[in-house]
């Protein structure tokens, strides 16, 4: 086991994180009710605050199978849609052979470094696609959960998007958080 701090205490579930209750709420919420609102989740918030973490938390406690996309390997549109629409529902071989079916959730982290060094006819392709969930004419419905990560919200295009994603601010965490989690730390080193 590591000694490093960082991995050693290391969030094991959404409430030691430095989560608002309202935000976890938010965020069980929208997993839960994904098909109806019909949005993917946005996450943002600071560098270093645990965004990459925080996905990872509420897609495990739902027993969600996380798929990576990496926009700077989608080169024409009828790649990405069909990575939107059919390849997640390919399982790997060991899923196959222990018969297991795991749901299957698409996670794009850093999106706002994606936009601002990609391609810009890719970035378009993944926008558009992510806007017309929302669109209410398009009729395009959210076949899996969709989580997005961004440090920087001031770029034109992620502004943009926000308009058509469940907004999730992390804010830096205030002195009572902090104070709890410095507390769990303590209790698991046994420190009076």
């Amino acid at each position: 086991m590591s000694n490093e701090w960082h991995v050693k205490y290391k969030p094991n579930k959404l409430e030691q994180t430095c989560l608002s209750f309202n935000t976890i709420d938010l965020m069980r919420k929208w997993i839960k009710e994904y098909k109806t609102i019909n949005r993917p989740l946005f996450i943002h918030g600071n560098t270093g605050i645990g965004k990459t973490l925080i996905a990872q938390l509420l897609l495990e406690e739902f027993n969600y199978d996380i798929v990576n996309l990496n926009i700077s390997d989608m080169r024409d549109s009828k790649m990405i849609k069909n990575i939107f629409k059919q390849s997640l529902s390919y399982s790997n071989v060991l899923q196959m052979m222990r018969q297991e079916t795991l749901k299957k959730a698409i996670f794009i982290d850093e999106i706002d470094t994606l936009i601002s060094l990609g391609d810009k006819k890719t970035i378009t392709n993944v926008l558009d696609i992510l806007k017309s969930y929302a669109d209410k004419k398009k009729n395009n419905k959210m076949e899996y959960p969709i989580i997005l990560t961004a440090s920087n919200i001031k770029d034109k295009k992620i502004t943009a998007l926000r308009k058509y994603v469940i907004d999730a601010k992390i804010y830096k965490p205030n002195n009572y958080t902090m104070e709890k989690i410095i507390d769990r730390i303590y209790n698991k080193e046994k420190i009076k």
